[in-house]
């Protein structure tokens, strides 16, 4: 896991409740247009914040980090 957060250039991964939150350097190396087609598949599980943070609606019965590593996984095939 650390290494692809290394690797997409990720400062932070982060659960407070229900919710994962995601924050990427200004110089990721996610395309911008793979997060906003998860927030559009899936608005209601995903919203993309002004200062470069995807916040997941962590679903019920799931394990955070291995949501996580879905969701991170899904941003590099896109």
């Amino acid at each position: 896991m650390k290494l692809l957060l290394k690797a997409l250039k990720i400062t932070e991964l982060s659960q407070k409740g229900d919710w994962i939150y995601i924050a990427f350097s200004n110089d990721t190396n996610v395309d911008p247009q793979k997060m906003l087609a998860l927030v559009k598949k899936n608005p209601k599980k995903f919203r993309l914040m002004p200062d470069s943070r995807l916040i997941v609606a962590l679903e019920k019965g799931k394990e955070a980090w291995d949501e996580a590593r879905y969701v991170l996984q899904q941003l590099v095939k896109g």
